[in-house]
């Protein structure tokens, strides 16, 4: 199993993860900042921490996470479904805002039916919305302007957790989308 996942050892000791990245080399085992040089995702300290190494993956590392979680959804992969799944919610609570930007517009780029769509919406979507909205919405209303794929995809998520105006600037998207999504999670 080849996993793009950075293993955050000090925060889940017990993660089952042997991650690799695309070329093979071990991921595991690097060093987090020191706490008190962490920066804190949300407007809590009890937030978890921003794992830097999700910053350092290569196009392909990503690739390789978004396509194996996709697989998962759509029930053809080979991995291990829970290996998956869990790197992609533990992204989304550690990883950077750009990364988890970078992660949604590879998965709707690589999604091949309505059904990842929607759990592209439901996951990774709402989370980040819900978490850095103010600062991620006129990106994602830019690229739903352009990208009729993004925008459907829009059509999937929920409000979850996202500001009062992050919402509404949701709800504009979807209410311009010819066809919406069947399903939502």
């Amino acid at each position: 199993m080849v996993s793009a996942f950075p293993r955050p050892v000090t925060l889940l000791p017990n993660w089952p993860l042997q991650p690799r990245a695309a070329d093979g080399r071990p991921l595991r085992g690097l060093p987090l900042a020191p706490a008190a040089e962490r920066r804190y995702v949300g407007q809590t300290q009890s937030s978890m921490p921003i794992d830097e190494r999700w910053a350092k993956l290569t196009d392909a590392d990503w690739d390789i996470l978004v396509k194996a979680w996709l697989r998962q959804i759509s029930g053809s992969g080979s991995e291990d479904a829970a290996e998956i799944e869990q790197s992609v919610v533990l992204m989304n609570f550690t990883a950077s805002p750009e990364s988890q930007w970078n992660f949604l517009v590879k998965a709707v780029t690589h999604a091949q039916s309505e059904e990842e769509l929607a759990h592209i919406a439901a996951g990774p979507l709402e989370h980040l919305l819900g978490k850095h909205g103010a600062a991620m919405i006129d990106r994602v209303e830019a690229l739903a302007a352009t990208d009729e794929k993004f925008a459907r995809m829009l059509t999937g998520t929920w409000r979850h957790v996202m500001s009062d105006s992050v919402w509404q600037r949701v709800q504009a998207i979807q209410a311009r989308v010819q066809n919406p999504l069947r399903s939502r999670y």
